[in-house]
């Protein structure tokens, strides 16, 4: 009897390796990423007295509080997909770097919006990145037969952003209220 449950077992095993996952892993953490182009970890302005957290978690215990006027320094961030965002092509197409194939109405998941209109994606259990034109502006002309003109954004993902960062005294905590903060914008 032990042989028989053990078979058995052995057997749910290989099953359950043997399927795909439907889309990617949620959430989707993206470690020592910044959200928007020319977003930078430096010093940092407190345009706003707000709480730092001990973890990437709304209730997690304060760890210090960044006073008006005060500068701290960013060190890193993670940014989280709480909920992917899909598109989808018209034919098939070749996406991304490594230049994986999508099949017509295959999804191609969304990840988050990368600076001048990429996406990071996640396509048969790989992640990449990919340009998709926001409107019809871009596929005119020879462009409207691109791969990039065949496919369409159907849903938005959501994501979060937390930063780490450290004070004059050397304590460290985390924030997704990057809004309080100023100097965040290398391009300005």
């Amino acid at each position: 009897m032990p042989m028989k449950r053990l078979l058995l077992l052995a057997a749910l095993v290989l099953c359950a390796c043997g399927k795909t996952q439907a889309g990617p892993p949620i959430p989707f953490d993206e470690e020592g990423a910044c959200p928007f182009q020319c977003c930078t970890y430096r010093d940092w302005s407190v345009e706003w007295a707000t709480d730092l957290h001990a973890d990437r978690r709304d209730d997690s215990p304060v760890a210090f509080h960044a006073a008006l006027d005060d500068t701290v320094t960013a060190l890193t961030g993670v940014v989280t997909t709480t909920k992917v965002g899909r598109a989808t092509a018209k034919r098939q197409v070749t996406v991304g770097s490594k230049r994986t194939t999508v099949a017509a109405g295959e999804p191609i998941y969304l990840l988050r919006h990368l600076p001048g209109g990429d996406w990071k994606i996640w396509v048969n259990g790989v992640t990449d990145e990919q340009y998709i034109p926001a409107g019809p502006g871009y596929c005119t002309g020879e462009q409207q037969s691109s791969d990039e003109c065949a496919m369409t954004v159907l849903e938005q993902p959501d994501v979060v952003w937390w930063a780490k960062v450290r004070d004059a005294l050397g304590r460290e905590g985390w924030t997704r209220e990057v809004d309080h903060f100023g100097n965040i914008d290398a391009c300005g």
